[in-house]
C-alpha cells in the first residue's frame, strides 16, 4: 500500500455546508492542492515534495443514502453515491508528477465510490474512489483514492496500492 499524506487548507467552500439555509440542487466542485510532504512507505513512485492537484464534481440533488449505513436517517451524516437514483459523483481528476487519472462519467466510479460528509462532534468529509480499473497502476499495483478533511481545516489524502 502507498499511502500520501498531504495536510493542506481547505477553500472557504466548504463553510457553506455549515450553512442553515437551504441550497438548490446542482453540481459542486471541492478542489485542493499542495505537495506530498510524508510518505511512509519506500516506494518512491511520488516522492515528497511533489506537487499534486485534485478536483472532484459532485451532484448536490443525489440522494443521501445514509440509512443503508446507520440504519435509520442521520441528520449528522451524509452518505453520496452513485447507487441512488441520481448520481453523485459526476467527475475526479487527480495529477501528482506525472501520475494523473480523470474519470469524467457517473458510470465511471466503482460501486463502493462515496463521499461522506459528517456533523457530530467532528464536521469532515470524506471521499473514497474506487475505480481500480480506470487508475494508472503505481508501482505495477492497483489504486484507489482516499481523502478526508476534519473540522474543514485540514486536508489529507491517501493513494493506496
Amino acid at each position: 500500500m502507498v499511502m500520501k499524506y498531504l495536510p493542506a487548507s481547505l477553500p472557504w467552500f466548504f463553510l457553506l455546508v455549515l450553512t442553515s439555509f437551504p441550497l438548490r440542487a446542482e453540481l459542486f466542485s471541492v478542489s485542493a492542492s499542495g505537495t506530498v510532504s510524508l510518505n511512509n512507505t519506500t516506494d518512491t513512485t511520488i516522492p515528497v515534495g511533489t506537487p499534486w492537484t485534485f478536483e472532484l464534481i459532485y451532484n448536490t440533488a443525489a440522494p443521501d443514502l445514509d440509512f443503508e449505513v446507520t440504519g435509520a436517517p442521520d441528520p449528522t451524516f451524509g452518505r453520496f453515491s452513485n447507487s441512488g437514483a441520481i448520481p453523485a459523483l459526476m467527475f475526479f481528476h487527480y495529477q501528482a508528477g506525472n501520475y494523473q487519472v480523470t474519470l469524467d462519467e457517473p458510470a465511471d466510479f466503482g460501486p463502493f465510490s462515496e463521499i461522506h460528509v459528517t456533523f457530530g462532534g467532528t464536521h469532515a468529509i470524506d471521499i473514497n474512489l474506487n475505480a481500480n480499473s480506470l487508475f494508472p497502476p503505481l508501482a505495477g499495483g492497483p489504486v484507489s483514492f482516499h481523502a478526508n478533511s476534519d473540522d474543514f481545516f485540514a486536508f489529507a489524502f491517501s493513494v493506496d496500492q
